[in-house]
């Protein structure tokens, strides 16, 4: 009877074992996950801002065009 009791111990211990190994693990996901979602939180960000800046410049690049050819049709 010893032998099993000794036995299921140690089949105990190595299973707690692997459930902290992989806590541990899922952990480190966790946080590679959060700082994905942080990462793409400033991507998206930086990329509105980016096309906030370019489409703000075409719209003058246009109005400047569109002036200067309404001024020519003025001659």
């Amino acid at each position: 009877m010893t032998e099993q009791k000794d036995g299921w111990n140690e089949w105990a211990k190595r299973v707690l074992g692997d459930i902290e190994r992989l806590e541990v693990s899922i952990d480190k996901i966790l946080i590679e996950i959060t700082n994905l979602r942080v990462d793409i939180a400033v991507l998206k960000t930086k990329s509105a801002i980016a096309g906030a800046f370019w489409g703000a410049l075409v719209s003058l690049i246009v109005s400047i065009i569109a002036a200067i050819i309404v001024k020519q049709m003025g001659k």
